[in-house]
């Protein structure tokens, strides 16, 4: 789901992928994703506040875990580059840029890249 619509971009194969995996019981500790992929979804479609609200579910979700395992930060961190995205679109520089500062130092150690280019591209129109 998250190659469909982070890096091909294409938010109606993701909605239909999401479709299918909501056919099935999503395990709490993962249910975060579910939103996250839905946030991503609501972006590509110019539903910016829509995808905030995914967004804080999401991290809302993710917390609840960020003590059980080391790679959550990283996922939290992915969440920030989408907040900073989904702020930019809603014209809220400044939180977009608090984000994308959050989440900066993580999303170069781990070479993404797609959203390193997308956050500065967003931050930078202001």
């Amino acid at each position: 789901m998250q190659a469909l619509i982070r890096r091909k971009r294409d938010p109606r194969a993701a909605q239909g992928v999401l479709d299918q995996a909501n056919k099935y019981p999503i395990p709490e500790v993962i249910a975060y994703a579910v939103d996250q992929c839905q946030a991503a979804i609501a972006l590509e479609e110019r539903r910016a506040h829509e995808a905030l609200d995914h967004l804080t579910r999401a991290m809302e979700k993710l917390e609840r875990y960020s003590k059980a395992n080391a790679l959550i930060g990283a996922a939290k961190d992915r969440l920030r580059a989408y907040l900073c995205l989904a702020y930019a679109a809603c014209g809220n520089s400044d939180e977009a840029r608090r984000y994308y500062r959050l989440a900066q130092p993580r999303l170069r150690a781990l070479k993404y890249n797609d959203l390193i280019e997308r956050c500065e591209s967003a931050i930078t129109k202001f």
